[in-house]
């Protein structure tokens, strides 16, 4: 996992729903990307390495894990720097680019200094800090699993922690999320975070400059993280004082007991993981997907999704999932959303019924999904060229008991006790998140069923809401 850093810069994606949608500068799923500095129609330093490009889309290989699209050219500002995956042993990083590819042997605590040339002439200048290591134990605190309670706030799952030298805070764990994200609350509980850059949080519903601070320390039960970034987002999307995302976890088996109300951190898959089913854990970016796969019967097609605990609702798509499913399989329309996320804006969506949904071996029979909203007289979704791709919100996931294992790449789920309640509409009166209206038209029943599903949606990278 990495992440980027740098006084101005831009978020290409917070959380996973907004690359489940397509929508333009949202690559979400969201966890955080931040957009490359360098001087416009500057050369490239004749004394640093250079690699060159013709596109500004560069993949990123560290050791056996490739990130596809995950870095982004953008020859506007003058430093870039990139955060590795966080170890303590050295590493190897791979720039790939439509002309050519490079790698770079670091150590932990090292920078290495380098540009890339796009187009023959306009340089950028980027710089590898392999500043980030993984979790520390407090000194006194016994060895084997870390065991830290939960509670659901607004249905998502949040635990206590302090950053710097605050008192308790109820922080969001997102797997939809690759960075920590401070809010306002956080501050009056004494975060007191030493603000050195900003950014440019491309969201859902818009983009927004944003300050941050790159050197914190996160405590949580025994573990803590030192020089730790942070973005402070003074819109606040969620229940608790800030989100901690999956970058913390780098090389962990992480546990979500939803029957104990426990996240557990492991540093090896346990033993109880053999009563669990087991699938191959891909990564969006550097958020975490499984294939899941929706039809009628024998009739399935498979689409990857996004593991995104940061939302709310059951299910969300993309366009082209949308068309895929309509044509392939067919789904009822039911109402109108309006997805909302830390950006200024609302987005159209529509509410559309798919016949089945199954994950791990269970099938969910008509399970609601938000895609982008039909234009206006059209008869399918309006197609863009993105692959289907979707994300798993919270009223699917809470019905498993998973573990997702950072260290071997593999996801897995157990049925819980939640497994066969009913995803039902959620009412409620503040307007928050996402509101929707639904007209009941199925099953005979008349009227019109008002419910609310709240999203936390956002441009990331990181999946930050």
């Amino acid at each position: 996992m990495f992440e980027r850093v740098a006084a101005t810069t831009e978020i290409d994606r917070l959380y996973s729903t907004s690359h489940a949608f397509g929508l333009p500068n949202l690559r979400l799923y969201s966890a955080l990307l931040l957009v490359c500095w360098a001087a416009v129609g500057a050369r490239a330093q004749p004394d640093l390495p250079v690699v060159r490009a013709n596109t500004p889309i560069v993949d990123v290989r560290e050791g056996d894990r490739l990130f596809k699209g995950e870095w982004t050219i953008s020859p506007t500002v003058p430093l870039d720097i990139y955060v590795p995956r966080r170890s303590d042993d050295p590493a190897t990083i791979t720039f790939i680019t439509d002309v050519e590819s490079r790698s770079f042997a670091i150590r932990p605590g090292e920078k290495i200094d380098f540009v890339f040339l796009l187009n023959g002439r306009d340089s950028c200048r980027t710089q590898i800090w392999m500043k980030e290591r993984p979790a520390r134990r407090v000194p006194g605190t016994p060895a084997g699993p870390v065991t830290i309670p939960f509670r659901l706030m607004g249905g998502k799952p949040h635990v206590q922690g302090r950053i710097n030298d605050s008192s308790t805070l109820w922080l969001l764990f997102d797997t939809g999320a690759a960075t920590t994200v401070l809010y306002p609350s956080s501050l009056d509980k004494g975060v007191e975070p030493k603000f050195d850059g900003t950014v440019l949080n491309a969201g859902t519903g818009g983009t927004v400059e944003r300050r941050t601070a790159s050197d914190n320390r996160i405590t949580i039960e025994s573990l803590f993280w030192e020089h730790e970034s942070a973005i402070y987002v003074e819109k606040k999307h969620d229940s608790g004082d800030g989100i901690i995302g999956i970058n913390l976890f780098d090389g962990k088996v992480v546990e979500l007991d939803y029957d104990g109300m426990e996240m557990v951190i492991h540093d090896s898959l346990p033993e109880h993981a053999i009563a669990f089913a087991c699938l191959p854990m891909g990564f969006d970016g550097t958020l975490p997907t499984v294939e899941a796969a929706f039809g009628v019967g024998d009739d399935q097609t498979a689409v990857s999704m996004v593991i995104n605990t940061g939302g709310t609702g059951a299910l969300m798509g993309n366009e082209s999932l949308a068309m895929s499913a309509s044509k392939l399989h067919g789904y009822s329309i039911v109402g109108k959303a309006q997805a909302s996320g830390v950006g200024p804006r609302k987005i159209s969506m529509d509410v559309v019924l798919l016949p089945e949904f199954t994950l791990a071996g269970h099938t969910f029979h008509g399970i609601p999904m938000l895609v982008p909203a039909r234009e206006d007289g059209a008869d399918v979704p309006a197609v863009n060229a993105a692959t289907p791709r979707g994300t798993l919100c919270l009223d699917v996931l809470s019905k498993f008991n998973m573990m997702l294992d950072f260290k071997d790449n593999r996801a897995y789920f157990k049925p819980n006790t939640r497994i066969n309640e009913p995803i039902r509409a959620k009412v409620s009166g503040t307007p928050i998140g996402l509101r929707v209206i639904l007209p009941v038209v199925a099953m005979g029943v008349l009227g019109y069923v008002v419910f609310r599903i709240r999203s936390a949606m956002s441009g990331r990278h990181a999946p930050t809401p």
